[in-house]
């Protein structure tokens, strides 16, 4: 059995708005390979890099953008949800330039009249949450298909989080040199 001791980096960041206090540790291994891992309130994120060029953990993170570090250090964190509060809007415009296409011509499927469009209006209003929960409404709208609908989305809660917990990281990175020595930067 072998035993090797590595030196590791970490850092503490503080007083932060609106965010938990930020541990990370750096470990340089050979050139170019190092692993960081990142601890907020019990929560843990960690990746290892095997490639990073001639340069350090430190130096190296300061160059990377924060969606390339977020991919990184949470793979499974999805980026975009459906925007409950839009989709009815979007929903009705749908409807609308149906009624439009339709407007004394002969009506396709997925294609509405000024009646049955008023048949599910106030309906549309109602949705909230999950999409599948509203399965037979947006089929009836938007056939069976519906799902495959560029339905609005917006950035989620968790991805946001995780972004302002990567870019306070950057901004105390730039408080640290690659030899590891503070510098006073205001």
């Amino acid at each position: 059995m072998n035993v090797e001791i590595s030196a590791v980096k970490k850092f503490y960041i503080t007083n932060l708005e609106d965010l938990d206090p930020i541990g990370v540790f750096i470990e340089d291994y050979d050139s170019g390979q190092a692993k960081v891992t990142i601890e907020q309130f019990g929560d843990s994120w960690s990746y290892y890099w095997s490639h990073m060029g001639d340069v350090k953990a430190i130096g190296f993170l300061k160059k990377c953008s924060c969606d390339y570090l977020i991919g990184k250090f949470a793979p499974n964190l999805d980026m975009w949800e459906n925007d409950t509060t839009e989709i009815p809007r979007f929903i009705k415009k749908e409807i609308i330039g149906s009624i439009r296409k339709t407007h004394d011509s002969y009506v396709e499927d997925g294609q509405f009249t000024v009646d049955t469009a008023r048949e599910i209006w106030f309906q549309i209003d109602d949705i909230e949450g999950p999409l599948y929960e509203y399965d037979d409404l947006l089929e009836s709208i938007f056939g069976c298909d519906w799902w495959e609908v560029p339905f609005p989305q917006k950035i989620t809660h968790k991805y946001k989080t995780m972004e302002r917990i990567i870019k306070a990281i950057k901004r105390a990175l730039d408080l640290i040199s690659e030899d590891e020595s503070i510098e006073a930067k205001e």
